[in-house]
């Protein structure tokens, strides 16, 4: 019998090996039924590195918008190489989801803050908090946003946009 927790343990203890633990994860994310196992393989996935991008982005097509959730978290761990699939995941149904790839956006940097910007736009409540959240950690570079945020119509996207601009080093908003 086997004990899930530690095969689970196992399966995470493997990212930190990098590379050459990437085709056993890959089978595992094959092969497995178990959604916490699978889920585990996920997100040491995105420990190896890029080249378990091609793995990572099947996974964020998974019907399954948890499974879809923690590859997409994944993807981000990557940066700048999964950029071209975080931004197809900002369009994802699942708003879970699409706060993931906001957060990979945010981890690519400043050559993601087009698509950040535009994709502020029109956005649902929850989106909008998540970006305004997560803009903070682009320090001075996206002040003017936050600032334009901090005025949105939701108190949730104010207060995310406050808290963020005092991250930034924003200061206090002008009247």
């Amino acid at each position: 019998e086997e004990d899930c927790g530690t095969v689970e343990a196992a399966i995470s203890a493997l990212g930190s090996v990098g590379e050459p633990a990437r085709a056993v994860l890959e089978k595992k994310l094959k092969t497995e039924k178990d959604y916490n196992m699978k889920a585990a393989a996920i997100s040491a996935l995105g420990q190896v590195g890029p080249s378990a991008l091609e793995a990572l982005s099947a996974m964020a097509m998974d019907k399954d918008y948890d499974l879809r959730s923690t590859a997409t978290r994944a993807l981000g761990s990557l940066g700048p190489p999964a950029r071209e699939m975080i931004e197809t995941l900002t369009e994802d149904e699942d708003s879970i989801v699409r706060r993931e790839a906001i957060n990979g956006l945010i981890n690519i940097g400043p050559a993601a803050l087009d698509k950040i910007r535009s994709f502020a736009k029109g956005q649902d409540e929850g989106t909008r908090e998540a970006i305004a959240s997560a803009l903070g950690k682009m320090g001075q570079l996206v002040l003017e946003d936050l600032k334009v945020l901090a005025e949105d119509e939701s108190a949730k996207v104010r207060a995310a946009a406050a808290a963020s601009l005092g991250m930034a080093g924003g200061g206090a908003l002008d009247s």
